[in-house]
């Protein structure tokens, strides 16, 4: 896309980064408790789910942009949801790191204890 629309560069480099580095942290954090992928994460947290793994926030949060880059012809559509989207997903990676996660089943054992 870029090759044939340079001007959508911005908007497509700020998706890149919100998907690669961003939302990848986010996608991970459902590891700190005993979920099978983050679609389970309405079970911890409903309000971080739909915004980010709903089936609507997974529609909107990609093909929403896609659409926008196609049919706007200027790049700042584009980009301003581009932004948007970011700071939902940094807002969503901030209340994840502020959810207790879950105590252990089993305490983690002290050195030299058995």
């Amino acid at each position: 896309m870029i090759v044939l629309r340079p001007d959508t560069a911005l908007p497509v480099g700020v998706f890149l980064f919100q998907f690669m580095v961003v939302d990848q942290l986010l996608s991970l954090a459902f590891l700190r408790w005993p979920l099978l992928s983050p679609n389970y994460f309405a079970q911890v947290d409903r309000r971080i789910w739909w915004w980010n793994w709903s089936p609507p926030a997974k529609a909107v949060n990609t093909g929403a942009l896609i659409v926008l880059v196609v049919l706007s012809p200027s790049p700042w559509p584009p980009l301003a949801f581009a932004l948007a989207v970011t700071a939902v997903k940094v807002a969503s990676l901030v209340a994840v790191t502020r959810l207790t996660p879950p105590t252990t089943i089993f305490p983690t054992p002290v050195c030299g204890s058995r």
